[in-house]
């Protein structure tokens, strides 16, 4: 009896909390007057309720649709319905910032569920939408019109100013016709400030003077070429120019601006390329065009810049031959040797076979040297530093040219990896950054060829003492083997702050429901990658994961599939196996070693009981 009055109390009180609910949370209202927003969170969640005001300000958000009219600016923007979109985007972004605009119509509680009613009135939202319309019509005139005045000035830079602000002035309103009346005539101010943008480059024209000019591999022109833009007959000032060779190679004057008669000064401050005949470019600074790159009319640039103009100057070089010889000492690396010489030899140097015949030194010295012992998740870790300097020399003055250096560059090598492996593999490293530094810092050097060769130059000279050879011990104790000589010598620098490392943000995906798989990130220890995944169990019950390393599939950046080396799974570890007990809510370690990749395309894990794939994971 006790039961049946329990259930039927039970049912009683489900029935009355049904008949409680209200009818827009029983199912959703359909209104031809208002947009409607409705969202229910959990009272479990924190800060239940202002979810719940988001969440319906963005379902209601959601049915507001943006209409592109045929004639409007956005029409004529639209690629595939992407430009379109993206304004779709950013008008509910900025309807979302502007709340006071809806209402709360209700809102109603229970135990466990926080439920929100908004809406918005449909004919006050469009009136608001008219309203916007006709301010971007008036002030997107004003810009139009500020920027013709500045264009029969001569003022490109400030048309081009005003014209952008019209644009940006008329943007919440691109997919709508914006049509005023001007002295009678209609005009619509999108199409006339998008017009008036792409005509303001037809019929400018760069000049210069001299077109050709004539110069020496690793030397400036004195002489500068001077640069005039005008359009239609009219100098335009205050004009941002850019500058650079489009074959060949050099220095050119950073930044040239026309002064109020249209004329700027080009300056070429060296010349780097042996190249005979090269030639330099002049366009107008893309930074003028900064803002269209973040906005909705970025499409725009294409149109733009295929109307640009463009000046020339022809740049000859006396043939000449700049030789140089290369001596490597304390070791000569092979692997860093091949690499300077590729540089040198690439667009820059002859190679000479001896200081008698070279126009120049260059003195490469490296210092290897082990340092301290990291333990690792896997096996431990040796630090190694490598320091390179490299000085070049004019070998007719004896004068310093340039000197460029790598500072304690660190790497990391396998403790039981041998010295010779972890010196191959820290030049290998080095190697990379010298391809990406030294050919910049070849640019600034200017050679004065000026004076004879020394045949015998002090910089080549050896030192008595400098041949020490490694195996002389001067003490039969271990940790004095090494003479005195070979201590590095220590330079106090001030530290050099690394970035700081941000969080990793976790991709995470269902092996089986409630088991999940969540990639952590990856670490590189010398030629090899680690990745780092967490498992974690949901279940109420413990769950048992086999992985076989066929059944764990890597692809690399390029493509290719990256053959497993080790695994470890908790605490257990192998080449081929691992298996664990994964309890619920507790994380377990996956550790997979690889060769070194710079990104996962996918991690691939499968075992009797599902699969997950993770993708595109740094």
């Amino acid at each position: 009896m006790r039961y049946l009055l329990g259930v039927l109390l039970f049912c009683l009180l489900g029935n009355l909390e049904a008949q409680e609910r209200p009818d827009w949370v029983k199912q959703r209202p359909v209104s031809s007057m208002h947009y409607i927003g409705i969202a229910c969170v959990s009272k479990s969640e924190k800060d239940y309720m202002q979810k719940a005001k988001q969440n319906a300000l963005n379902d209601l958000i959601s049915e507001i649709k943006v209409n592109v009219a045929s004639t409007s600016l956005l029409h004529t923007l639209e690629e595939n319905d992407r430009v379109s979109s993206e304004y779709e985007e950013n008008i509910r972004v900025e309807a979302r910032e502007s709340v006071e605009n809806f209402k709360m119509r209700d809102s109603w509680q229970n135990d466990t569920e926080y439920w929100v009613y908004y809406e918005l009135n449909k004919f006050d939202y469009e009136e608001m939408v008219e309203k916007r319309r006709e301010k971007a019509v008036r002030e997107g005139f004003d810009y139009w019109w500020q920027g013709e005045s500045s264009r029969n000035r001569g003022d490109l830079t400030i048309a081009l100013e005003c014209y952008l602000k019209g644009l940006e002035a008329i943007r919440p309103a691109i997919n709508e016709d914006l049509i005023c009346s001007v002295e009678g005539k209609d005009m619509d101010v999108g199409h006339e400030l998008y017009n008036s943008l792409l005509n303001l480059f037809r019929g400018i024209n760069i000049r210069t003077t001299p077109g050709t000019v004539e110069g020496r591999a690793f030397q400036g022109i004195d002489a500068p070429v001077s640069v005039h833009v005008e359009r239609e007959g009219v100098p335009l000032r205050n004009v941002a120019l850019s500058c650079k060779f489009v074959s060949g190679d050099g220095v050119l004057s950073k930044e040239l601006v026309t002064d109020e008669s249209g004329n700027a000064d080009l300056y070429i401050r060296n010349i780097t390329s042996k190249q005979p005949s090269q030639e330099i470019v002049i366009v107008l600074n893309k930074s003028l065009f900064a803002s269209l790159e973040k906005s909705v009319y970025k499409g725009m640039l294409k149109s733009v810049l295929e109307v640009m103009p463009k000046g020339r100057v022809n740049v000859s070089i006396e043939k000449m031959s700049v030789k140089a010889f290369l001596e490597v000492k304390d070791g000569a690396d092979q692997v860093l040797k091949r690499v300077v010489s590729s540089l040198l030899t690439n667009s820059y140097f002859d190679l000479a076979e001896s200081p008698s015949q070279a126009d120049v030194l260059v003195l490469v010295k490296t210092e290897f040297r082990k340092g301290e012992e990291i333990p690792g998740e896997m096996y431990n870790l040796t630090a190694y530093y490598t320091t390179v300097n490299i000085d070049i020399v004019n070998n007719r003055s004896n004068a310093d040219i340039l000197h460029y250096g790598i500072d304690e560059m660190r790497s990391l090598s396998p403790a039981k990896n041998s010295l010779t492996a972890a010196r191959n593999a820290a030049m290998t490293n080095v190697s990379k950054r010298l391809r990406q530094e030294l050919g910049r810092e070849l640019k600034r050097m200017n050679i004065d060829m000026l004076g004879d060769i020394n045949p015998t130059p002090d910089r080549l000279k050896k030192k008595p003492v400098a041949d020490v050879k490694p195996d002389v011990k001067v003490d039969p104790k271990p940790e004095e083997k090494k003479p005195e000589v070979k201590k590095p010598v220590i330079v106090v620098k001030p530290v050099e702050k690394k970035p700081v490392s941000k969080e990793p943000e976790y991709v995470e995906c269902e092996l089986i429901p409630n088991l999940f798989v969540r990639y952590v990130g990856k670490k590189d220890y010398g030629d090899k990658t680690i990745l780092n995944l967490k498992v974690i169990n949901k279940l109420e019950d413990d769950y048992t994961m086999n992985l076989v390393r066929y059944d764990v599939k890597i692809i690399n950046e390029k493509g290719e599939e990256v053959k497993i080396e080790r695994m470890k799974l908790g605490s257990s570890e192998d080449d081929h196996r691992v298996s664990a007990t994964i309890v619920p809510d507790v994380e377990t370690s996956l550790v997979l070693e690889i060769k070194k990749i710079q990104s996962a395309k996918l991690i691939q894990i499968s075992d009797s009981k599902g699969t997950v794939k993770l993708r595109n994971l740094e």
